[in-house]
Order: C-alpha cells, then sequence, then structure tokens
C-alpha cells in the first residue's frame, strides 16, 4: 500500500498499512482516492487507568491422611503399571487404604495433623471455602466428557503390596 503524506507536503510512504498508524496519526481511506496520512484531533478525555486483578492468594487446604497415604505410594503404583491412569491409581490406592491396619492409619493422621497445626500457624485466619455450585457443575461437565476406554481390576494390575509403617 502507499499513502500520501496528509501534512501537506508531496511524500508518499510505501508499506504495510499496520505502519501507518500511529498515536497521533491515522491513515485515511476514502472511495476513489488514494489513501491519505493525517494527524488524529488530541481529546481532551482521558484514557481509563487498566485495573489489575488483584485476587487474594489461594491458601491450599491442608491434605488429609488418605492424601498423604496416596501422595506417598502413587509413584509406586505408577512404576508398576505406566499406562494406568490416576482414576484408576485412585481406585486400587482407595482400595489399598481400606485394607490398611490401625497403625498405618494413625501414623498418616498424625502426619496430617502436624501439616495443619503448620499451616494455622502459617496462616492463622485461613478458612475453608468449599466451591460455588457453579463452579462444581462446570468441573463436572468437563470430567464427564473423559470417560474410560477400558476397564482394569485392581487385581489385574500388580499392584505392589503396601509399605510397612516405620
Amino acid at each position: 500500500m502507499f499513502v500520501r503524506d496528509g501534512t501537506g507536503s508531496d511524500r508518499y510512504f510505501l508499506g504495510a498499512p499496520r505502519h501507518f498508524v500511529a498515536e497521533e496519526g491515522v491513515v485515511l481511506r476514502v472511495v476513489d482516492a488514494e489513501p491519505v496520512w493525517t494527524r488524529r484531533p488530541v481529546s481532551s478525555s482521558q484514557v481509563a487507568p487498566v485495573l489489575v486483578d488483584t485476587k487474594p492468594v489461594r491458601i491450599p487446604r491442608p491434605p488429609n491422611a488418605y492424601i498423604l497415604y496416596r501422595k506417598e505410594r502413587h509413584s509406586l503404583v505408577k512404576e508398576a503399571q505406566p499406562n494406568i491412569t490416576n482414576n484408576e491409581i485412585s481406585t486400587i490406592l482407595g482400595q489399598a487404604w481400606n485394607r490398611e491396619s490401625r497403625e498405618v492409619r494413625e501414623k498418616y493422621k498424625a502426619m496430617a495433623h502436624e501439616i495443619k497445626i503448620s499451616m494455622l500457624k502459617k496462616y492463622p485466619d485461613y478458612q475453608y471455602k468449599p466451591r460455588k455450585p457453579s463452579e462444581k457443575k462446570r468441573r463436572m461437565r468437563r470430567t464427564a466428557c473423559d470417560t474410560l476406554t477400558e476397564s482394569t481390576s485392581p487385581d489385574s494390575l500388580g499392584v505392589p503390596t503396601p509399605l510397612s509403617s516405620a
């Protein structure tokens, strides 16, 4: 595209249209006439300041005993069955958790309690805020699309036996 300078001189510019837009000027294009670059009138109104979204930092919920158990043993199941999904891992570990002895469960419960106490010291004003119903629905719709193509029983996966408590 070529543009004639609209400031009074007889100059022409060659380039893409995006090169002819600036803070103080713009290219005007009129039907049956050559495009002209001209200065924009300075407006007396001020531009509104850009508002920055200042969301408060989300404090993570302290993990419960099962979450700590699952976190610790997730990699063991994944090593035994690399192609397994997280849903299947949760099913397997949930069944393993239900078979665990009272001592093992108490160990994880104590760990969860310690983490919760330290978190409450760090964030004394922490209060659990459950998800809104609309957000729950949105998350459920998203996960409903993720259907399992294969069903695998926990016994056929060769999951290692739970580790003994230390």
